[in-house]
């Protein structure tokens, strides 16, 4: 069966004009989303490539017919440790830069293929592991229900290589599908105070009103969320290079992403922020920033939360918000809304003999200690 596949490597210039294929590939890929699109892929590529040093490991499979059936979103590097005596060279999945500096965060990451044929993803793994150009590879944020996973973790397949999780997360996602008042009903009764009961007396301050982008541009508005970051957790959540990547992503003319921004504005001024992204039915929470109100009973983080949620509700189309994974400043208030959990690994793949040996020792001091 494997041999009705021709696998074959990408160039730059193949990449920068596949993305209709891509996008058809990616309509027979039951798992799809925005962080999967050749749009977001190629934006982020795009902006930190250069600054990353990185080579495009983007590694294709087609059919007879020249088909596009599947593909594996990677780029290379050189990775130094002990101040450059030791360099080796890694691959990671497109969208991730763990290790090397921060960029804005891709989740759901994966090999995408037609689902009518799994047995690409064995493929494309057979393929990597046999290019001895690298010495480890990084599958950062993948389902633990996807086929990548499930080979990756399968020991027998992995016997020459040693494989370990380095980061384990999680996150929740409503179902926007149904009734939104009875949503609300089965909601805890502090979080439906907090998000919406709570609204009567945010109105007491003054004249409330909940906008989009107020007819300002989009860098504007990632400003203001910038200054609420830097005021609550003491640096902003996107430094230059993320603004250039989202002005990277919204140049690309496509009606299946459409970038939202929404605030709330107390007496004019702006007390909260929402930036999400719509894409085939899910809204996708991408970030959220918000002022500490002399009120303290009023947290305005969870009152543009609470509209957020009524306006994905309401949106015909959209069936699932997804708040994606990562924790609050002081808990794991996700889990609160009642939303749907899953979770994303972060894996390690280590075939050099020294640093198969270098981490095996490492994890069992870590473990012992």
């Amino acid at each position: 069966m494997l041999d009705n596949y021709i696998v074959e490597r990408s160039t730059e210039g193949q990449f920068s004009s596949m993305k209709d294929e891509w996008t058809h590939l990616l309509d027979r890929y039951d798992n799809a989303t925005l962080f999967n699109t050749w749009e977001w892929q190629y934006a982020w590529w795009h902006t930190w490539a250069k600054e990353l040093d990185g080579e495009l490991y983007l590694i294709l499979v087609r059919n007879k017919s020249g088909e596009l059936v599947g593909l594996a979103p990677l780029y290379r590097y050189k990775y130094s440790v002990t101040k450059g005596l030791f360099k080796y060279n890694k691959i990671q999945l497109i969208g991730s830069s763990a290790t090397m500096r921060e960029t804005v965060r891709s989740e759901y990451l994966d090999f995408i293929y037609d689902s009518n044929s799994p047995e690409i993803v064995g493929l494309l793994l057979s393929h990597i592991f046999a290019d001895g150009g690298w010495s480890k590879a990084l599958f950062p944020d993948i389902r633990t229900n996807s086929i990548l996973f499930a080979h990756l973790t399968n020991k027998a397949l992995m016997k020459d290589l040693y494989v370990r999780a380095t980061l384990k997360d999680v996150g929740v996602a409503v179902d926007t599908s149904g009734s939104f008042e009875l949503y609300k009903k089965k909601l805890g009764k502090n979080i439906r105070l907090s998000c919406f009961n709570r609204r009567k007396r945010l109105e007491k301050s003054g004249e409330v009103s909940v906008v989009s982008e107020r007819g300002s541009s989009k860098e504007n508005s990632v400003n203001i969320l910038n200054e609420f970051h830097l005021k609550r957790w003491g640096r902003p959540c996107f430094d230059e290079q993320a603004i250039l990547f989202l002005k990277n992503l919204v140049s690309i003319e496509t009606p299946v992403i459409i970038v939202k921004f929404s605030e709330i504005l107390l007496d004019g001024k702006n007390v909260s922020i929402i930036y999400n992204i719509d894409y085939k039915g899910v809204r996708y929470n991408i970030q959220l920033g918000f002022a500490e109100l002399e009120d303290k009973k009023v947290s305005m983080g969870n009152i543009q939360l609470g509209y957020a949620i009524e306006e994905a509700f309401d949106t015909q189309g959209i069936n699932y918000f997804d708040f994606l994974a990562g924790y609050g400043k002081n808990s794991f208030y996700k889990k609160r809304f009642n939303g749907e959990s899953y979770r994303l690994y972060t894996l390690e793949v280590i075939r050099s003999p020294i640093l198969r040996f270098i981490y095996k020792v490492y994890d069992i001091y870590r473990y012992l200690t």
